[in-house]
């Protein structure tokens, strides 16, 4: 019997208790107890997302600051915008690859 497959999955958010872009890591699959081994190209792509998400997380943490601070928009408007965006720069970046 196969085991199922483990999948990492990497994205960037807006703690909105924080007040900080973050970047979140879901583990899908994977036993706590054992190390998660995986091939190098995968490990590369991990990195490549993981370094992505940490660039987007800064800039909605930016966007966000500057929304609430220098607009004086409510939370819930800016991160209305921040969404739009989000979607808008996720369908550019599949354009792009």
């Amino acid at each position: 019997m196969n085991e199922p497959e483990s999948s990492i999955y990497v994205n960037s958010i807006y703690g909105a208790a924080t007040r900080k872009g973050l970047v979140q890591i879901t583990l899908i699959n994977v036993d706590p107890s054992k190390p998660l081994i995986i091939e190098p190209d995968e490990a590369r792509s991990v990195a490549a997302s993981l370094l992505q998400c940490a660039e987007a997380a800064e800039g909605d943490h930016f966007m966000m600051q500057f929304f609430q601070d220098k607009l004086d928009m409510p939370v819930d408007q800016a991160a209305m915008i921040l969404l739009e965006y989000r979607e808008f720069r996720e369908r550019q970046r599949q354009d792009e690859s």
